[in-house]
This record gives structure tokens, C-alpha cells and sequence, in this order.
């Protein structure tokens, strides 16, 4: 869990050049410290952005939840040239499904 909350807290802010292990204390701090990450049992998050295809941009969101490495859920929603686009995924402990559309995938 804590893993997942440093790298989503310094998603946008890693170079190529940056010393992974500054990177991580950094966004540690930036959760308020390791003490406080500890106790963090579900974390959550939204994002939106854009995907270009050829030059041509494309609206996307997704919402994610995790508890735990054994629970977690994502969902995608996009628009690419017109045709709406949704997944989710989902992991309960040892079981996992995902869908496209309407259609449920093991």
C-alpha cells in the first residue's frame, strides 16, 4: 500500500535523471512521513487526461481503489473518435474479472 500511495503522490514529478530512492523519501514526506503512510488501509484516486491517435486527442478518466495487495478495483472510461470505451477491473484476493463494455472476462 504504501508503494502505491508514494508513486501515485510523485507520478508527475519523476525524471529519467532522478535517484530513486530521493524520489521515494520525497513523496513519503510528501504523504506526511512514514509514521502516518503506516496506517493507511485503503487509498483512492481519479485522474483525466487526453490520449492522441494519430494527432487526434481523446478525453479518458479513470477512478481506482486499493486495500491491501489483494483488493482493488479500476475503472476506464474513454472517447475515442466517437466510440465510448469502458473497462473495469476488479481483484478480490485470489479471484480477478474484468470487463469491456458489457462483456465480463476471467
Amino acid at each position: 500500500m504504501l508503494a502505491t500511495a508514494v508513486s501515485v503522490a510523485i507520478s508527475g514529478l519523476v525524471r529519467a535523471a532522478d535517484d530513486p530512492k530521493a524520489v521515494v523519501d520525497k513523496g513519503i514526506k510528501a504523504l506526511g512521513g512514514e509514521d502516518k503512510l503506516a496506517k493507511v488501509k485503503v487509498i483512492s484516486w481519479k485522474t483525466k487526461g487526453k490520449v492522441f491517435i494519430q494527432g487526434n486527442p481523446n478525453d479518458f478518466t479513470t477512478e481506482v481503489t486499493a486495500e491491501g495487495l489483494d483488493h482493488f478495483r479500476s475503472k476506464f472510461e474513454g472517447d475515442f473518435g466517437g466510440m465510448k470505451i469502458e473497462a473495469i477491473a476488479i481483484l478480490l484476493a485470489d479471484h480477478a474479472r474484468r470487463t469491456k463494455g458489457e462483456h465480463l472476462q476471467a
